[in-house]
This record gives structure tokens, sequence and C-alpha cells, in this order.
């Protein structure tokens, strides 16, 4: 399965880890390293060293939405069934309320691993929406809500960071926190749901403008 949506100067894919090849694969590991472990200074446990972040969720369970830049990957994020092994029944299984457990189906899938590219202070993105949201992070939200829709997801569970909160909800992704607890690279994190329904579809699509 491999979807595509062209904006101005980015495209936006949607695809099946088998569908990703080598050069697409070995691009995405990069620039997750290059934000999670050389910019934000994260502890992540998987990660051994190497130019690439990736760990044992990186198969053929994994869907990702991605955007193209002149022929560069510039953002990603992965998308699992939550009645597949994910994050949460591993190294975030704490964040995860315990009492949301049994009702945790495949209605509900795992968003993790969100990066985007920063543009250089001479190169700076002009595309933008009234809040100062890069619209490479709306256009990824709002694929991953038509790809929950047409694949029959309710919602997204995730573990962010406040900041990816107030962006979310600038973005007109509003979004429910369920649990608040410190993660290993030692900021803040909470457990949130994001619903995958035609009212949020249509919020992200008036944030483009």
């Amino acid at each position: 399965m491999l979807a595509r949506q062209q904006l101005e100067s980015f495209s936006v894919h949607t695809s099946h880890y088998n569908d990703l090849d080598e050069s697409t694969l070995k691009q995405l590991y990069k620039l997750r390293k290059h934000v999670f472990i050389d910019r934000l200074k994260w502890n992540i446990v998987s990660y051994n060293g190497g130019n690439s972040e990736k760990d044992e969720y990186d198969n053929s369970d994994s869907y990702y939405i991605y955007t193209m830049s002149d022929g560069i990957l510039s953002g990603c994020v992965r998308l699992r069934s939550s009645s597949k092994a994910t994050l949460f029944t591993g190294a975030l299984s704490y964040v995860r309320p315990s009492y949301l457990e049994p009702s945790i189906s495949a209605v509900t899938w795992e968003a993790s691993r969100f990066c985007l590219k920063k543009y250089s202070a001479s190169n700076s993105s002009p595309h933008r929406n009234r809040f100062g949201i890069d619209l490479r992070t709306i256009s990824i939200f709002k694929s991953m809500v038509e790809f929950g829709i047409n694949n029959e997801i309710s919602q997204y569970e995730a573990a962010i960071v406040p900041a990816m909160s107030r962006v979310l909800r600038q973005s007109g992704w509003e979004h429910r926190m369920l649990n608040k607890d410190v993660a290993a690279f030692g900021e803040p994190i909470l457990y949130v749901l994001l619903p995958c329904t035609e009212a949020i579809h249509s919020k992200l699509s008036y944030e483009m403008y």
C-alpha cells in the first residue's frame, strides 16, 4: 500500500513497512537519530550507536507516514495496531493507564516516533499556519486521520511531550490526556488519545490555510 499527496514544496506519503525501499528506510532512521539522539539528546534504550535510530517495532506490522522535500525525507511518524506489540506493551508500558488495557483493541493504533527535519535559519520554511505550525506537521496529522478513517481506526494512542500537545491543539487535533509521567530521557511525558473523525479531519484541513 502506497499513497501520496502532493503539496507546494513537499509530498506526503503513506506506506507499509514492506513497501519502503532501502533508501527511504535509511533516510527515515537517519532523521530519527538526528532528531531524537543528536538534537533532543534523548536516552532511547534501544539505540545502540551509529547513524540510525530503529527498534524492534520497525517491522512488517508498521505503517509510516512521511514527507519528502526536494527528494529528501523531512518528516515521519510510525503507526502500529495496538493489538500488536508496541511501545505501550514494552518500554512505555508504565505510561498507559492500567484501566485502559482491557479496552485497547484493533480499533486503537499506536502513533510513535514523530519527527521533523528543521529548516536552517537561511532556509526558513514559509509554509506555516496562523499559529506558526509547520504545514508538514499538519499534513502528517491529516494523513494519519485519513489513514484511520479508511482503516476503521477510532483513535491513536501516543506518548508525547507537553510541547507536542500544544502543536496538536494548534493544528486542530483536539485530544485527551489520560496520564502524565517522566520518560527515560528525563522530560515529562503525556499519554494521550487522538480521535480519528471526520470533524477532526475538517479542523486539520482548515488549519492548513
